[in-house]
């Protein structure tokens, strides 16, 4: 496209100047170009999601471990912000999952099928209480919630440590992670699974919440270093 300067005052005009013909064949061989000489991809690197699921399962632990904390035993349950630290699990679980999608094989297998499922029960019970917070308390089935925040991470650290998957590297810190990983979900999972036979209203205040919060965020943070490491 080219432009005459302007002459006594008169209007710019633009003319289009005729381009260069590109033929079918020629496209082709310019896309072909394009495509050999783009770099390779390599493995896919989960290097982003995995420091998301880490930060949130760090805040999960943290007002899990500082709310109320001076205050009796029995006052720190009622002072613990359990919605809150629900939702903190969630997302690091679903920033998990998400990293673990680009680690080939994860996405088609049982595992990834089985802690979708588990997390959507989670966030189903999470926010099926409604009002205000006393009244979320009581409502809320925690034992639900805590059931679909195990089962999601037992099934996406079950694929982590497989060593068939290729994803836990070689070294002493992999190795640590990995021992961490599987302690935390063996308590997290003993813990929701206790008094099954009483019935929900009694068995929560029996239930030890702190220290299923605490395993589960655990669980969450060694996972993560293990997906940053790899």
């Amino acid at each position: 496209m080219t432009a005459e300067p302007f002459k006594n005052g008169a209007s710019r005009v633009w003319r289009i100047s005729p381009g260069a013909s590109a033929t079918a064949e020629n496209q082709a061989a310019l896309f072909l170009k394009a495509a050999a000489e783009a770099p390779k991809p390599g493995r896919p690197r989960a290097l982003v999601q995995p420091g998301i699921a880490l930060q949130r399962a760090i805040d999960a632990e943290w007002h899990n471990r500082t709310a109320g904390e001076k205050l009796p035993e029995w006052l720190r349950r009622l002072a613990r912000p359990q919605g809150r630290i629900d939702r903190y699990l969630c997302v690091a679980m679903e920033e998990l999952a998400g990293s673990l999608a680009q680690v080939p094989g994860y996405a088609a297998s049982a595992n990834a099928a089985a802690a979708a499922d588990a997390l959507w029960r989670a966030r189903l019970h999470t926010h099926k209480a409604r009002g205000g917070q006393i009244r979320k308390r009581f409502f809320r089935r925690q034992d639900l919630v805590n059931r679909g925040l195990v089962e999601a991470i037992w099934a996406m650290g079950s694929w982590i440590a497989d060593p068939a998957n290729g994803v836990i590297a070689s070294g002493a810190e992999s190795a640590e992670n990995l021992r961490e990983m599987e302690a935390n979900l063996k308590k997290a999972s003993y813990l929701t699974g206790r008094f099954q036979g009483v019935p929900g209203l009694f068995r929560r205040p029996m239930i030890d919440q702190f220290e299923v919060n605490r395993c589960l965020a655990k669980a969450v943070q060694r996972a993560a270093k293990i997906l940053i490491a790899s």
